[in-house]
């Protein structure tokens, strides 16, 4: 499974976990999710588009 199937997988389910009521990602993880985009050559907007967010959203994961 590649890398920007795994953000996008992640980024489903994230909807539904607690890490969402609880307000934000551990640091290490947030930074492991925009490396992995990054070397994917994906912007916030691909993976947004991808998954049914926003570039908004998917900034918000990633810096907390």
């Amino acid at each position: 499974m590649g890398i920007k199937r795994h953000i996008l997988t992640y980024i489903r389910i994230k909807r539904y976990t607690a890490v969402e009521h609880h307000g934000h990602l551990p640091h290490k993880l947030r930074v492991a999710l925009r490396q992995a985009r990054k070397s994917q050559g994906l912007s916030q907007l691909d993976v947004a588009r991808d998954a049914g967010l926003t570039q908004k959203h998917i900034s918000k994961i990633e810096t907390g």
